[in-house]
């Protein structure tokens, strides 16, 4: 951890000079996608003496081999798990581009934090409840609408619990993923359900994760905040209310016994962290014995991946060829 002591605000486009004249020895970068590809190969040709870690800030789920893949030019990439890492290796391996720059660094998140395994919390014991807003999951209205409603009918039926809905930023604010109005859970609580104050949760933008104690439960779709709360031994539970499970990379906590329906909610708060997901998943950034910030991580393939059909004479080729060239794709 180092203290920010001043920044910079650079474009993306001036961003390869603005290194090369400041004599930048190393640059973190956390975008994916085209972005990175593109920032990743200016870096290259206008500052090739400088070092690029790549590193994920959020969990890897929905596309994370594209997500890889993108980043693949960097020196180094700081993988969550042992599995990212795995996957990565095994991509290479598929589309033919060396792997030797992954590390296994552990989620940036849960660096120095105490690993406490979380026991069993009987929900009467809860006294605050606290959901972890994401802007653009759930991404649909209706999905946003719903889950507002659901929100406040956890206060309705559990009045001595304080429920508090942290939002993530203001609407128009400049962020990577930027929020509509009409899409703010306070915004719909107010003016599309028509909900007053007593029958909505707390909105808030100060809860933060180290404010959590183990008389808390933590809610959200697949926000960070479910990873870090679960290290320190607070109760947290993935809502899976929503079809989206991969897109919304809900899917992530399929195994870990902290998936549940609003519904179950109380019944899901006692059940146990399972412990092979939480060895698996719950890496602390280069601590615990750990592999190390320099130490590569060692190739481990895995089999079920398969190169893309292209031009294939299949069921499934079909069926795609068929979709690019229809009205209903």
């Amino acid at each position: 951890k180092a203290e920010i002591k001043d920044f910079s605000v650079v474009s993306k486009e001036d961003l390869p000079d603005y290194i090369r004249r400041n004599k930048i020895e190393r640059i973190f970068l956390g975008a994916g996608g085209g972005l990175a590809e593109k920032l990743i190969a200016a870096l290259k040709t206008h500052a090739p003496e400088t070092e690029i870690i790549a590193y994920f800030s959020g969990i890897c789920g929905f596309r994370r081999e594209k997500a890889f893949i993108s980043r693949r030019g960097a020196d180094q990439i700081l993988f969550n798990t042992p599995e990212d890492a795995a996957v990565y290796h095994s991509l290479g391996a598929i589309y033919d581009f060396p792997t030797d720059n992954a590390v296994i660094f552990g989620h940036p998140q849960l660096m120095g934090a105490p690993l406490t395994p979380a026991a069993p919390v009987a929900f009467d014991s809860v006294r605050r409840i606290v959901f972890f807003d994401q802007n653009i999951i759930p991404a649909s209205f209706d999905e946003r609408v719903f889950l507002t409603m659901k929100l406040a009918e956890l206060k309705r039926l559990y009045p001595d619990k304080e429920v508090i809905v942290k939002l993530r930023c203001r609407p128009q604010e400049k962020t990577p993923h930027p929020l509509q109005k009409r899409y703010c859970l306070e915004y719909i609580a107010k003016e599309e359900l028509g909900l007053s104050v007593l029958e909505t949760p707390k909105f808030s933008f100060e809860v933060k994760t180290s404010d959590l104690t183990p008389g808390d439960l933590v809610l959200s779709l697949s926000s960070t905040a479910l990873i870090e709360a679960m290290y320190r031994g607070i109760p947290a539970l993935a809502v899976a209310d929503f079809l989206n499970f991969d897109c919304y990379s809900i899917d992530y906590y399929r195994t870990s016994g902290r998936l549940s329906l609003f519904k179950d909610i109380p019944r899901r708060c006692a059940g146990p962290l399972n412990p092979d997901w939480a060895a698996a998943k719950l890496i602390e950034a280069g601590g615990n014995d750990r592999p190390a910030f320099n130490r590569p991580a060692p190739p481990a393939p895995l089999t079920f991946f398969k190169p893309p059909l292209k031009n294939r004479k299949t069921v499934l080729g079909a069926i795609n060829r068929f979709f690019k060239k229809s009205i209903f794709s």
